[in-house]
């Protein structure tokens, strides 16, 4: 009879850790799911000279709200197309400490390069760039250097895109 109740009480004590563990587990994993859910698969943001005032203004709105700071020096458009401008972008890479890019482009001596943005995986992959670097993502890749001018923001589920992206 001792033995029978050392046995329950031994069950009785374990029956609340073990809850304690699934209820830590499951939190777990809901706030993984969320924070899955809610960030940012890929962004993408390229300048050329196409982009308007009113598109560069409405991006820089909307990369604030996602923790990405962007700011436009030296802005010239003639002829309604971008000719001039300097750019800084601060990214805030969760784990990570600020990352700072600053970019100008001046095409009236030249032909006028694609400034490139992108943050991929989560942040794994962030850069402000002229050209295509090696590390972005074959997608990624696509977007950028074909059809994309402005922003695009791809997410699990959706994308969100604010000046013009075509798919081909």
């Amino acid at each position: 009879m001792t033995t029978t109740t050392s046995t329950q009480k031994s069950k009785g004590q374990l029956l609340p850790g073990l809850l304690i563990v699934f209820f830590i587990a499951v939190l777990f994993a809901v706030g993984q799911s969320l924070k899955e859910r809610f960030k940012p698969d890929s962004i993408y943001f390229v300048i050329k000279p196409q982009i308007s005032h009113e598109t560069l203004t409405t991006i820089a709105k909307k990369l604030k709200d996602r923790g990405i700071q962007v700011t436009y020096h030296d802005m010239v458009f003639e002829n309604n197309r971008l000719t001039s401008i300097n750019v800084s972008i601060q990214v805030s890479v969760p784990g990570r400490s600020t990352t700072s890019f600053t970019l100008q482009e001046n095409g009236k001596s030249h032909e006028f390069e694609p400034l490139i943005f992108y943050y991929e995986d989560g942040g794994e992959k962030v850069g402000f760039v002229k050209q295509t670097p090696d590390e972005l993502s074959e997608t990624g890749k696509k977007i950028v250097n074909e059809n994309l001018i402005g922003l695009l923001i791809q997410q699990r589920n959706s994308k969100e895109t604010i000046g013009s992206w075509h798919v081909d």
